[in-house]
C-alpha cells in the first residue's frame, strides 16, 4: 500500500482519529515502509457556521462581498 486514504465525511472526529492512530500505530511496527495518508473531505460544501444566533439560512446578492474566514466567527 503506498497511500491510505481516509473519508472523514462519514463517521466522527473520535472514529476518524482512532484510524489516523491505527496508522501512526501500524508505521511505527513498519517504520522501513513508505505511506502517505490523504484526508477526503464532502466535496462541493463549504461548511460554516450560522451568521447570528438561531440564523440557519443566508441570502447572496449580486455584487455582494463575502468573505470566507478559516478562523471563529466570534
Amino acid at each position: 500500500m503506498t497511500i491510505a486514504r481516509l473519508n472523514i465525511s462519514h463517521g466522527t472526529m473520535k472514529s476518524n482519529l482512532k484510524l489516523l492512530n491505527l496508522y501512526a500505530e501500524a508505521k511505527r511496527l513498519r517504520p522501513h515502509k513508505t505511506c502517505a495518508v490523504m484526508i477526503d473531505i464532502k466535496g462541493r460544501e463549504i461548511r460554516v457556521s450560522p451568521f447570528k444566533a438561531g440564523q440557519l439560512t443566508c441570502e447572496f446578492h449580486n455584487d455582494d462581498v463575502v468573505t470566507l474566514r478559516t478562523d471563529d466567527f466570534g
